[in-house]
């Protein structure tokens, strides 16, 4: 007994801190999301719950691995996981903001060839990339940041929520869009803003 105890829980892997953690808090997390129980007690206990059984399956699996594995091997393992998979998952979530801030209750994107394209976008931590614009109510983004994964136009903070107007078109053979966003105007006020968009930004490319 005194064996098996020093083979499976005296060796101390990064996955046994990791995984000790977790449950400790999640443990602590749902003992007060249960006690605290409100409108969204049921939701906060059932994700807490969910956790300590996700942390408590991995420290099982760390201790099976200790003890049928070699020590060495286990520890350097687990540790390579532990940093390969946050980099894994900031790479597959990463996103590509265009941060507009404007007087205007309006703001137009013209997606074109030429526009501001993912390579002039600074690097905003390991994959990300963030850039603020503003001053002007039509934007030029260059159109191949449509097919990048995890882009995105984020509007001012102070509209909260917006309302908006697209259209697909291809001129002398080159594809376009023209996307309007628009707060505080009316869907008919907004329909009369996009058309005259259309006709300004449109008629100089015919």
């Amino acid at each position: 007994m005194r064996a098996y105890f020093k083979k499976h829980f005296v060796k101390l892997t990064p996955l046994f801190f990791v995984a000790g953690a977790g449950a400790i808090l999640s443990a602590v997390g749902l003992a007060y999301a249960w006690f605290n129980f409100d409108d969204h007690g049921g939701l906060g206990s059932g994700m807490f719950a969910m956790l300590l059984l996700m942390f408590c399956s991995v420290f099982v699996l760390d201790r099976y691995l200790v003890g049928k594995y070699a020590f060495k091997g286990v520890v350097i393992g687990e540790a390579i996981v532990l940093v390969v998979l946050p980099i894994l998952y900031l790479f597959l979530n990463k996103e590509t903001d265009v941060i507009v801030k404007t007087e205007h209750q309006y703001v137009a994107v013209l997606y074109t060839d030429g526009g501001l394209c993912k390579e002039q976008i600074p690097r905003s931590g390991l994959f990300d990339r963030k850039i603020e614009v503003g001053g002007d109510s039509l934007l030029r983004l260059d159109i191949g940041l449509l097919h990048e994964d995890g882009f995105g136009v984020t509007t001012p903070r102070n509209w909260g929520g917006y309302s908006q107007k697209s259209l697909d078109t291809i001129i002398a053979r080159k594809p376009y869009r023209l996307h309007l966003y628009y707060n505080n105007v009316s869907d008919e006020e907004g329909g009369v803003i996009f058309e005259r968009y259309k006709k300004e930004v449109f008629a100089d490319l015919q």
